[in-house]
C-alpha cells in the first residue's frame, strides 16, 4: 500500500514537470513564432508605409497653390499597386508556414492585397487607406503578444520610422515623377510671394516645367506606369504655366491700355476696339483666379480701366 502510494505520487510529480515543460516550451515557441513573424513582415510593412503618404498625397499649402492635381489620382493608383505588393510579399511567407499565428498574421495582409490594386479613384483609396489601418491595428495586437511571449524586439507598425532604406530605395522613382525638386519648389514659393515679378514667376514656371520633363525622362525606363505619373505631372505644371501665361498677359495689356487711357484721354478707334477685348480678357484672368501675388493688381487695373470707363466693356 506504502509502494502503490509511492508510485503514485512519483506519477502525479512526473506529471506535474512533464506539464511545466510543456508550457515553458508552448511559450518558447510562440516567441519562436513572433520573432519569426518580426523578420518577416519588417520589410513589406516599410514599403507599405513608404507608399502610404503618396496614397493621398497632401495638397500644398498657400493661397496660390495649383488645386487641379490630376496627378494625385495617378500617384495614387501607382501607390496603391505598391503597398498591394508589399502586403503580398508578407502574405506569401506567412502562408508558407504551418503556425496558426503566422496563418493568422496573414489575413490583414491579405485583405490589403484585395483592397488596394489599380484602384479606381478616390473612393478606391479610401478602401486601401482603411484596409492598411486595419492591418496595422492587427500588427498592434501581434505586438501585444509578441511581448507577452517574451519577445523583447519591436514589432513593425506601418509609420513613418517603419521606413527602412531598402523601401526609399522602391519608391524613388515615385518620389521623382511626382516632383517637388529644387525648381518646382521655389516656383511655388515665389507664387506666395509679392515682392516677386511678374517676368519672375514666368521664368519659374518655365523652370518647373522643364525639370518635369527631365524627371519624367529619367523615370521611362524604369517603369511605363511611373513615366505615367511623371507625365501627369508634368502636364499639370504645365497647365499652371498656361494659366502664369494668361495672367500675365492680361496684366501687361490692361496696364497698357490704363497708362494709353490716362495720357491720351480718348484712345484710336483702333485700339478702342483693342481695349475692349482686352478688358474681356482681364475679366476672364480674375474669373479664373489670379495664379500669383504677382499678378494681384490685375482686378484693379480692370477696375480702373474697364468698370470706371464702361463704354470699353460694351
Amino acid at each position: 500500500m506504502q509502494l502503490g502510494t509511492s508510485l503514485a505520487g512519483l506519477g502525479f510529480v512526473v506529471a506535474v514537470v512533464a506539464c511545466g515543460k510543456g508550457e515553458d516550451a508552448g511559450k518558447g515557441s510562440d516567441k519562436e513564432t513572433y520573432q519569426q513573424a518580426i523578420v518577416q513582415v519588417k520589410e513589406p510593412v516599410a514599403v507599405i508605409a513608404a507608399y502610404l503618404a503618396y496614397l493621398e498625397p497632401k495638397a500644398l499649402a498657400g493661397k496660390y497653390a495649383p488645386t487641379r492635381r490630376p496627378d494625385f489620382d495617378r500617384s495614387a493608383t501607382f501607390a496603391g499597386n505598391g503597398i498591394r505588393h508589399g502586403a503580398n510579399t508578407a502574405r506569401q511567407k506567412l502562408q508558407a508556414s504551418s503556425s496558426p499565428v503566422l496563418l493568422a498574421l496573414a489575413e490583414p495582409f491579405v485583405a490589403v492585397t484585395r483592397a488596394c490594386a489599380d484602384l479606381p479613384g478616390i473612393e478606391g483609396s479610401l478602401k486601401c487607406k482603411t484596409a492598411v489601418q486595419a492591418l496595422d491595428a492587427a500588427l498592434q495586437d501581434a505586438a501585444g503578444k509578441a511581448a507577452a511571449a517574451g519577445v523583447a524586439d519591436p514589432f513593425p507598425r506601418v509609420a513613418d520610422s517603419a521606413i527602412s532604406d531598402a523601401a526609399k530605395k522602391e519608391i524613388a522613382p515615385l518620389v521623382r515623377a511626382m516632383g517637388s525638386g529644387k525648381e518646382e519648389l521655389s516656383f511655388y514659393g515665389k507664387l506666395e510671394d509679392p515682392a516677386a515679378t511678374a517676368q519672375t514667376i514666368v521664368d519659374a514656371c518655365q523652370a518647373a516645367e522643364d525639370e518635369g520633363t527631365t524627371n519624367m525622362k529619367a523615370v521611362e525606363k524604369i517603369d511605363e506606369e511611373v513615366r505615367k505619373v511623371a507625365a501627369v505631372h508634368r502636364e499639370m505644371i504645365k497647365a499652371t504655366c498656361a494659366r502664369v501665361g494668361r495672367a500675365d498677359k492680361a496684366r501687361a495689356e490692361l496696364d497698357s491700355c490704363l497708362q494709353e487711357k490716362e495720357k491720351k484721354k480718348v484712345l484710336s478707334k483702333e485700339r478702342d476696339e483693342e481695349c475692349r477685348l482686352i478688358c474681356s480678357g482681364g475679366k476672364a484672368a480674375i474669373e479664373e483666379g489670379l495664379p500669383a501675388a504677382a499678378f494681384a493688381k490685375i482686378p484693379e487695373f480692370y477696375k480702373e480701366l474697364c468698370e470706371k470707363n464702361a463704354a470699353l466693356t460694351k
